[in-house]
């Protein structure tokens, strides 16, 4: 079950890390 978490549940938090940060980046953008 431990292996099954690490290769699902991971991968899904570092998209929506990576995620966030692009929108952080986007929404900085916008507003120069």
């Amino acid at each position: 079950m431990d292996f099954f978490h690490d290769i699902v549940v991971l991968p899904i938090l570092s998209m929506q890390k990576s995620f966030c940060e692009n929108s952080l980046l986007i929404s900085i953008d916008v507003k120069k």
